[in-house]
């Protein structure tokens, strides 16, 4: 598969979550075109892909860029709260508990801890994406206006950093996917420590359990979501 197949490669990772979210917050702000999966503004009559300048389209990119590494860290710094949390709820259970949500709460918080540290490698790579995005759309405005030598150059910086987001996402991918297996078998052990636990004998740890359950889940869906279903945007598709 080449570099510019694979730079949006990687299924529902977080890192194309990021970036189809950002790529929604720049599609609302006009009628785009998309050239390679990126923005270009059309004549809103004719239907033709306007003249752009250069610094106009960098400009969005890095719109779209801070757009990604915010909600990127927020999620990763989320789940390094939940990791603190757990760890320290799994020191606080009486050893008294009749069930062992103490080592439920020390998984889970290792758990959320990998995860935080591997979001954060999900937005190194997704800050690689867009640039290699703004390489290729770059290129294709150049050759719109019949500058072929730039846009071959720009391809080429395209090229290398597409092969390099799409080498570099691999290993997060593998890791969040495993993480994610992790997860269900210790949500499932938990839940199976909740239901037996006595509250009296366990401090309460069975409904702490549920808390952070919901908060951990739904921290997981909004990482691998950018929010709201992906509708192609309005606009010609330049080939």
């Amino acid at each position: 598969r080449s570099p510019r197949a694979c730079v949006l490669c990687g299924g529902r990772s977080p890192a194309r979550a990021m970036l189809v979210g950002a790529m929604q917050s720049a599609v609302a702000h006009g009628s785009p075109a998309l050239v390679h999966g990126e923005v270009l503004p059309v004549d809103p009559v004719t239907g033709a892909v306007q003249r752009t300048e250069t610094r106009a389209v960098l400009s969005r990119f890095r719109s779209m860029s801070k757009s990604v590494l915010f909600s990127g860290m927020c999620s990763a710094n989320f789940y390094l709260v939940i990791c603190t949390t757990y760890v320290w709820f799994s020191l606080a259970i009486p050893e008294t508990c009749n069930v062992r949500l103490s080592d439920v709460f020390l998984g889970l918080g290792i758990l959320n801890g990998v995860m935080g540290l591997v979001m954060g490698c999900f937005v190194c790579v997704a800050q690689t994406m867009l640039g290699a995005m703004a390489h290729s759309v770059i290129a294709e405005k150049y050759r719109l206006e019949g500058r072929d030598e730039e846009a071959d150059s720009q391809d080429s910086d395209y090229e290398e950093e597409a092969r390099s987001a799409s080498q570099a996402i691999l290993v997060p991918s593998c890791l969040y996917v495993i993480l994610l297996n992790l997860f269900v078998i210790f949500w499932g052990f938990g839940c199976v420590q909740a239901v037996q636990a006595d509250d009296n004998m366990c401090g309460g740890a069975g409904f702490i359990f549920w808390v952070l359950l919901l908060m951990n889940v739904i921290n997981c869906c909004v990482s691998s979501s950018p929010g709201s279903g992906y509708q192609a945007p309005p606009g010609r598709v330049m080939r």
